[in-house]
């Protein structure tokens, strides 16, 4: 069996390469023989009425070819051509995994009501690397433990007031009374900001920080780097009577000279000194108070920090 064809063939001349009678007229007395029909079960229609469902369509589409005409499909032979077969996979229905492949992380816990975050304690390295902001966490605090603190002015005959500013300060008793009335008056009294500003600018006697770097400097202009790392070094512990690991004194001569260069101008020498002086007066007022705390004792005032 199988078609009838003249000597010339125009297999490849035809749209779907298939071997076609050269005159349409002698159709009858060809014969066509259909393909096998898919193995896979098909959603609607039985298996006789698809075999003959695809044996129509490849009929139509025979014709059309050979008579070189376009042709589209119908909705019904799209909806027949393109449905899928029947699933009965027990993974039916479930969602895809996710991309990533992993589980979804766990969801935080919720904050319980009524409760306020705990402030975490200010470290060495916060006081490095935020020195402004561990002042006002720690100073901030101790303010608001005077009378009066907590409502932002405290009066300027406040004793645990005054004593906090001469301990944590190069400022004595005998000056404090002029330092005072030099930025708030007694009427106003003293604000939080005051109060930060007296320990920020006077954590070590000026006067003693020019003649230390007189004694330096060889033009009384300038000295080298190394030698203002050593002088920064020993006025800290002398003046300051502080004393800290090997370690930690490295970390705060770093911080205090990272913009210096060869040379090291008196003006630069007295910025160091003033910056080494709060970090080193801050350091010593976060250990005294960890100490306080650690000890169990509740505090009923503000112990100086010296």
């Amino acid at each position: 069996m199988g078609q009838q064809i003249s000597e010339h063939c125009y297999c490849n001349e035809s749209f779907l390469k298939l071997c076609a009678p050269e005159d349409p007229n002698k159709e009858d007395q060809n014969t066509w023989q259909a393909p096998s029909v898919p193995g896979y079960p098909l959603p609607t229609l039985s298996e006789r009425g698809a075999v003959a469902e695809v044996q129509n369509s490849m009929q139509n589409v025979a014709m059309m070819s050979i008579q070189g005409a376009s042709f589209e499909l119908t909705d019904e032979e799209r909806a027949f051509i393109a449905a899928p077969p029947a699933s009965n996979s027990p993974m039916t229905g479930l969602p895809p995994p996710s991309p990533s492949g992993g589980s979804p992380p766990p969801a935080a816990p919720s904050a319980r009501s009524g409760t306020s975050p705990t402030r975490r304690d200010v470290t060495p390295d916060d006081i490095l690397s935020n020195l402004e902001g561990s002042e006002e966490v720690l100073y901030g605090d101790a303010f608001s433990m005077f009378p009066g603190g907590r409502n932002g002015v405290v009066g300027l005959d406040s004793a645990a007031m005054r004593d906090f500013i001469c301990t944590n300060s190069a400022i004595s008793m005998q000056d404090i009374d002029m330092e005072l009335l030099k930025i708030v008056s007694p009427e106003e009294g003293m604000t939080r900001d005051a109060f930060l500003h007296m320990l920020r600018e006077f954590p070590v006697p000026e006067g003693e920080s020019i003649s230390h770097f007189l004694g330096l400097s060889a033009d009384g202009e300038s000295l080298a780097a190394d030698e203002c790392r050593t002088g920064l070094l020993l006025f800290a512990q002398q003046k300051l009577s502080s004393n800290f690991s090997e370690e930690r004194w490295d970390c705060i001569l770093n911080t205090v000279m990272w913009d210096a260069g060869m040379r090291v101008s008196m003006d630069q020498w007295l910025s160091y000194c003033k910056s080494i002086g709060r970090i080193v007066r801050v350091l010593r007022y976060a250990q005294v108070q960890k100490l306080a705390l650690g000890s169990g004792g509740r505090r009923n005032g503000v112990a100086g920090g010296a």
